[in-house]
């Protein structure tokens, strides 16, 4: 039995919807949880439960993540499900680098603060092999390797589509 294949319009959505967290994540200015769960959303919708609330039990979704409301579980703390820190960690956003994939992060900005040879000052330079975009910056190490392995990833989803 063979796997049907992913229709090319949803692969393209795909990749759509990772280049836009890409751009919300290059405006960012430090960890941003909203982006976070949007990012979470994106790259493990198989993880994110289904909001089947009745009587109030079941999945409840609120700014940090998602908890569970069970009659017969009543632990404290409940069952939660929080997205990582993408933008406030480099080792948590170096696991959205693609398999396979080289990356690097630097600082550009020259040691007197002023413009680098990319032309921004106190940005952090990120570097995903596979993006469309061979730079990438963001406030902080862990933004600007965010924004780059999110549109690494759109564009290895583009190229699934038209391979």
């Amino acid at each position: 039995m063979t796997a049907s294949p992913t229709p090319i319009a949803d692969v393209l959505e795909k990749a759509a919807e990772l280049e836009a967290l890409a751009v919300r994540c290059e405006a960012a200015s430090g960890p941003d949880v909203c982006l976070a769960k949007d990012i979470f959303r994106a790259v493990h919708p198989d993880k994110v439960p289904h909001s089947v609330v009745l009587e109030g039990y079941g999945w409840h979704e609120d700014s940090a993540g998602w908890w569970l409301q069970t009659g017969e579980d009543q632990r404290e703390p409940r069952k939660t499900i929080y997205p990582p820190n993408w933008l406030g960690s480099l080792d948590v956003a170096v696991t959205l680098v693609p398999k396979g994939c080289e990356w690097r992060v630097s600082d550009p900005a020259n040691a007197d603060g002023s413009k680098s040879i990319f032309g921004y000052p106190s940005r952090c330079h990120a570097y995903v092999a596979g993006g469309d975009r061979e730079h990438n910056y963001g406030a902080t190490p862990a933004i600007a390797l965010a924004c780059a392995a999110l549109r690494s990833a759109a564009s290895l989803a583009r190229e699934k589509g038209n391979g």
